[in-house]
């Protein structure tokens, strides 16, 4: 699903703006724990992905007597 990539940006751009460099005692400390944030999003969508767990948006879920033929 290539909107996962997209939610997984936003998500780490997110991070960055939550966690400025003031927050952390030097550059490598605040690279350090993005890197720490980055590996355990990246488990967490690959157990997604693995579990076939992608969420499908309502508006292409049939309702009614919908085939899907086309």
């Amino acid at each position: 699903n290539p909107a996962l990539a997209l939610t997984f940006k936003k998500e780490m751009r997110q991070w960055l703006k939550d966690n400025p460099p003031t927050n952390f005692p030097s550059a490598s400390a605040r690279e350090e724990a993005f890197l720490v944030h980055v590996r355990q999003r990246q488990e967490a969508y690959m157990n997604v992905i693995a579990q076939g767990e992608i969420p499908v948006p309502q508006s292409q879920i049939p309702t009614g007597n919908e085939q899907g033929i086309y």
